[in-house]
């Protein structure tokens, strides 16, 4: 066997994974909004979950998808755990799919004459304009055609090598033994798909028998789950509750499946009489995950309720620094603790300015704005991600402050806190839209360009002191930053106007530097605006 036939299974490979990733990511976003919708209505008992996760995942043909996507839709709270685990497990079902759909076509039917067209035409319709619709669609019928590309260029290879290797020493081996080798090889290609192709070209090839093929797919049960886990863990507790119940999950499948592995095969091959290695194999697939189903069902409240008490809430989301101390209600402490909140939120927006410019911030970041990997300080996405999560916890505490109170002065001033906040939240968004902008302007070759950014830098930088410090000593006093703010802004913009009337920069720079001053001079009002509403307790 000379290494280009290695090399000629490996590309196969390749290409089946790749178009595997085609084939789910056009289908994802064909199904869009009507997936993610169909998946929250289908979860108001255990038994519509199971079978939304079964539906979806045997629709658009990766459970990877599904998972990742109900993970997100734990993280942002659309789904419960309990309801997120349910769909996950029908998901397991739903997967197995894919394996007969690959069974019952790649190896029983030679579609070369029908596949290597329509990857032509796949292709040649890429190069004609098309609607968003159409490229999606497009990109299902070339993922389509390259899947079975793949496998027959891995089903040809793999002949090679049956012939040149004696796979006697491997066929006397316990199939126990291959239940590593299969949750290895799933968890460094992350596809049950891929992971399945493999085996059943290697059991079409004659590379080992049908039980030793059936130990690597109980494996690959639990390889599957390292994406998830990876994806979970760097998150809110209850995705990470989700991932790990997944992890579980999967491992009692694995469990149950090792202790199945003989009585099962033998159920297959001499009851049911399926003499095919692969229907057989697909069949068996199948049958381990339906098995782990129905024999886990009664007790996946509890499991869930058990995950819910043994992985504790992390104390970094705790949204708030203060409100989450006092009742809302009781206005005397109530107003006291929103204001210093409100200051909190100040700070943390102000932060988020400076790193925008690459301003030293000092080390005034507290525990929400710790990363959510570790110990280390926010990326600067999770750091307004999380200013986004303190406004709606806000604008919450103010929403019930005022339901709760006959004070009227209380809730008058909890409305100003609204704008407050409203105002601050601003700031943070309208200098965090142009920040691709800003480090364009940073790491621009033109000279005139780069001492703008310049410029910038250290008028954010004596802004940002001055309105902190009349944010919370002097609020009165922001009535003359107003009026440099302004000054400063028509500088800003004449300035850049005499550069693009000197040549020194071109229409698309000049349109760009305008966007930017704009912006920064939004957010400064916006915090202006703030500071001015603001009222000392």
């Amino acid at each position: 066997m000379d290494a280009l036939t290695m090399w000629h299974f490996l590309g196969g490979l390749a290409v089946f994974i790749f178009a595997l990733s085609q084939f789910e990511d056009a289908l994802n976003h064909l199904a869009g909004r009507p997936f993610k919708k169909f998946l929250e209505k289908q979860t108001a008992s255990k038994i519509k979950a199971i079978g939304g996760g079964l539906i979806i995942t045997a629709l658009l043909q990766s459970s990877s998808v599904v998972n990742l996507t109900v993970l997100s839709f734990v993280g942002a709270g659309i789904l419960s755990v309990k309801q997120a685990f349910h769909v996950v497990m029908g998901a397991n079902l739903g997967s197995t799919l894919s394996s007969w759909f690959i069974a019952l076509l790649g190896f029983k039917l030679n579609l070369e004459y029908i596949t290597y067209p329509i990857l032509g035409l796949s292709l040649l319709g890429f190069l004609i304009p098309r609607n968003r619709i159409a490229k999606k669609i497009l990109s299902l019928t070339f993922g389509f055609s390259l899947i079975f590309i793949g496998i027959e260029w891995m089903k040809s290879s793999a002949v090679i090598v049956v012939n040149y290797f004696d796979f006697n020493t491997i066929k006397q081996l316990s199939p126990y033994l291959f239940i590593p080798i299969g949750f290895i090889l799933t968890a460094l290609v992350q596809s049950s798909s891929a992971m399945m192709a493999i085996v059943l070209t290697a059991l079409y090839a004659g590379s080992f028998e049908f039980m030793h093929a059936a130990g690597l797919i109980i494996g690959s049960e639990l390889g599957t789950t390292i994406k998830v886990i990876i994806s979970g863990y760097t998150g809110k507790t209850d995705k990470k509750r989700l991932a790990y119940g997944n992890f579980y999950f999967n491992s009692y499948t694995l469990l149950i499946s090792s202790v199945l592995l003989y009585p099962l095969t033998h159920w297959i091959t001499i009851k049911l009489q399926v003499s095919d290695p692969l229907i057989a194999l697909v069949l068996f697939q199948s049958g381990i995950n339906l098995v782990a189903i129905i024999s886990f069902y009664p007790f996946s409240n509890r499991f869930v309720d058990w995950l819910q008490l043994s992985i504790k809430t992390n104390d970094n989301e705790v949204v708030t620094k203060y409100l989450h101390k006092v009742n809302p209600e009781e206005s005397d402490g109530a107003m006291s603790m929103l204001q210093k909140e409100l200051n909190y939120f100040l700070n943390e927006t102000i932060i988020l300015h400076r790193k925008t410019f690459d301003l030293e911030t000092e080390e005034r970041q507290l525990s929400l704005f710790d990363s959510i990997r570790g110990t280390n300080k926010a990326t600067y996405e999770e750091h307004y991600d999380r200013l986004k999560l303190l406004h709606g916890e806000l604008m919450k505490f103010c929403i019930e402050a005022t339901s709760h109170t006959d004070d009227q002065d209380y809730a008058s001033r909890v409305i100003d806190a609204i704008d407050i906040a409203k105002n601050i939240l601003r700031a943070a968004k309208n200098i965090k839209d142009i920040r691709h902008n800003i480090i364009e302007l940073k790491t621009s070759s033109n000279d005139y360009l780069y001492r703008e950014y310049q410029l910038l830098q250290d008028s954010e930088d004596l802004f940002t002191a001055s309105i902190e410090k009349n944010f919370k000593t002097d609020p009165a006093g922001s009535t003359k930053e107003e009026e440099t703010n302004k000054s400063r802004y028509d500088h800003m913009v004449q300035r850049a106007l005499n550069l693009l009337h000197q040549g020194h920069i071109s229409e698309i720079e000049v349109s760009s530097l305008l966007n930017i001053y704009r912006e920064v001079y939004s957010a400064h009002k916006a915090l202006l605006n703030a500071a001015n509403e603001f009222k000392p307790a």
